[in-house]
């Protein structure tokens, strides 16, 4: 990535969501995560033109304001920062399109965008069976080398701890079927 167009994204921003900030809580509590890619303006206007079920780049940018790519460039050029664009892998939602435009229009063969994506039960479970055993500080090292540059939070540790106890306790597996048993009882009564 060109220092002009790698300079133009505040990566910092990342840090606005939680998937970055607080990354293994996102996994627990939200079931989702999400991670930094670089990818050309091109294909990032591709890949949300195929979540919002378009036919082409084109008709993903039918209703974007020239305007505002306009001003983006000039600002970009002048070396005003911009937040890191995104998509959900899993959804039509995306922020970026007007960005991406224009630092194609500077040149920009790469650009740094947020791909969010859903974490399903099956997923989840294969995540925690690894890590549930781990210290807070061995799970700190595990994400800050997955990429997570801040580590975890003690919410996410805890969310783990409880998730641990409460759903994957035997004991527990056995109050809460005997709890859907009685209730599946009384409403069949």
């Amino acid at each position: 990535m060109s220092n002009q167009c790698k300079n133009i994204f505040d990566l910092s921003s990342i840090y606005d969501y939680v998937e970055f900030d607080k990354p293994l809580y996102s996994i627990i509590a939200k079931r989702r995560t999400a991670k930094l890619i670089t990818m050309s303006p091109e294909e990032y206007l591709q890949t949300i033109t195929v979540n919002f079920g378009n036919n082409s780049v084109e008709e993903t940018l039918e209703f974007v304001s020239k305007e505002a790519i306009k001003k983006y460039a000039k600002l970009m050029k002048q070396g005003e920062k911009f937040p890191v664009i995104y998509y959900h892998k899993d959804s039509s939602l995306q922020e970026g399109r007007h960005r991406a435009v224009a630092a194609k229009l500077l040149g920009c063969k790469e650009i740094p965008v947020i791909e969010f994506r859903k974490i399903d039960n099956p997923e989840l479970l294969d995540i925690i069976n690894e890590i549930k055993d781990k210290t807070k500080e061995q799970l700190n090292d595990y994400f800050v080398n997955l990429g997570f540059k801040k580590g975890i939070t003690d919410l996410g540790y805890y969310d783990l701890k409880r998730y641990v106890q409460y759903n994957l306790n035997e004991n527990y597996k056995s109050v809460k079927k005997y709890i859907h048993k009685i209730l599946n009882n009384l409403i069949l009564d």
